[in-house]
């Protein structure tokens, strides 16, 4: 068997070296203990738990027959992390419209989102969903909006005084002159 098996990634493959039986523990329980932060965010953090696993799953089977725990660790973990960057997927949609300047659609998911969150009050997705944004990526009307939305919710929302605190920062670096007015209802 080879000492190398192809990732397919990004449309492509790349070929990566075998994880030494050693390191496969170590590997899982990094993995193991990094599978909350991860769950909460998405995109490429969440290939990357894909295709890390794939890496120890491969070389746990193909170097060490009787990892059947590690292998279902590992399993068990991406599941739970690809649970969470397919709940968290449609940020990724709202920075595509904010790119293509379609902020009205762009709004139109981002309130119908938690509105929806907030309604069946899953205020733990709603924060992880609040952490996974970079403010940066959006306008100063989504961060209104989501500091709107979330504003009935402040006592239950752990991510919320986090989340007004960085909004806060970009807005006063984009909009200096507006940001303490804008923010004025919103704490």
């Amino acid at each position: 068997m080879s000492d190398a098996f192809q990732l397919r990634c990004f449309g492509g493959t790349q070929s990566a070296p075998s994880i030494p039986r050693r390191d496969i523990a170590v590997s899982s329980v990094s993995l193991v203990q990094g599978s909350t932060r991860l769950a909460g965010g998405a995109g490429r953090d969440a290939l990357y738990v894909d295709l890390l696993s794939d890496a120890i799953a491969h070389s746990a089977r193909a170097r060490e027959p009787d990892s059947q725990d590690v292998l279902e660790t590992v399993e068990s973990t991406i599941r739970v992390a690809d649970e969470g960057a397919r709940k968290l997927a449609w940020i990724d949609n709202v920075y595509s419209l904010v790119a293509k300047e379609q902020t009205d659609a762009a709004t139109d998911m981002l309130l119908g989102r938690f509105n929806t969150m907030l309604e069946h009050a899953e205020f733990e997705q709603c924060d992880s969903a609040l952490r996974a944004f970079d403010f940066k990526r959006l306008n100063t009307t989504l961060m209104v909006s989501i500091l709107s939305i979330t504003r009935p919710a402040t006592s239950k929302l752990k991510a919320r005084s986090e989340v007004l605190v960085e909004i806060e920062r970009v807005l006063t670096e984009r909009v200096p002159d507006r940001a303490s007015r804008l923010l004025k209802n919103l704490r």
